[in-house]
């Protein structure tokens, strides 16, 4: 139950951030991750990841 919720609570973040990126008013990884409550790697991990679903 946790995990769902923590799950989509940063869906919701991550899609509010893909609109302020829209905007140019965007996080550095570090601002990501420590709004996120989650380790940098983590968020690099992430963006890596996304960036390589999208190049497809």
């Amino acid at each position: 139950m946790y995990l769902e919720e923590r799950v989509e609570h940063l869906e919701k973040q991550i899609e509010e951030l893909k609109e302020q990126k829209k905007n140019e008013q965007y996080l550095s990884p570090a601002q990501f991750a420590e709004k996120m409550s989650c380790s940098r790697s983590m968020v690099t991990n992430w963006y890596k990841t996304e960036r390589s679903k999208h190049s497809d």
